[in-house]
């Protein structure tokens, strides 16, 4: 074979396998315990976390934890709890694991239509949010027209 030939059959191979490739990235991200791979503490992660975004995956739910309303400082290694119906009460919709940098949020495909109740918990620590919400994007508000989501120590 000469070596034009191998060298069209390589980039022509190249093409090919790339163009089967699934668009995106597909995998499904979590928060997880200990992680220390978040970033922008705070910020409305969903602003780049979306389908159209520059973020890695698009999440359904994200947020950011701190040990106190008026803290800075976050709380890591908490977790998320989505009910059904308020007071923690009915069946558990969701759990998301808060990481080591305070951060939560997840790609898996999760229905708020019907609007959910969170709870956030550590140790025999927790606190539920009083009202339901049927977003997923918790540092739009939280920090910015309602108190971040906070628990004490």
């Amino acid at each position: 074979m000469s070596r034009s030939i191998l060298i069209t059959v390589s980039v022509l191979s190249c093409l090919v396998f790339q163009s089967c490739e699934p668009q995106g990235n597909t995998k499904q991200k979590h928060s997880t315990f200990g992680d220390d791979e978040s970033h922008k503490m705070g910020q409305d992660c969903m602003n780049c976390h979306n389908p159209t975004g520059e973020g890695e995956g698009s999440f359904t739910i994200a947020g950011t934890v701190y040990q106190g309303a008026l803290s800075d400082i976050v709380q890591p290694n908490a977790l998320v709890k989505l009910y059904s119906e308020t007071g923690s009460q009915g069946s558990i919709i969701a759990e998301l694991e808060v990481d080591g940098l305070g951060n939560f949020y997840t790609t898996k495909e999760i229905d708020l239509s019907a609007h959910v109740f969170p709870q956030l918990s550590k140790s025999d620590n927790s606190q539920a949010m009083i009202t339901s919400t049927n977003k997923g994007n918790c540092n739009s508000c939280h920090g910015v027209t309602t108190d971040k989501i906070w628990l004490s120590n």
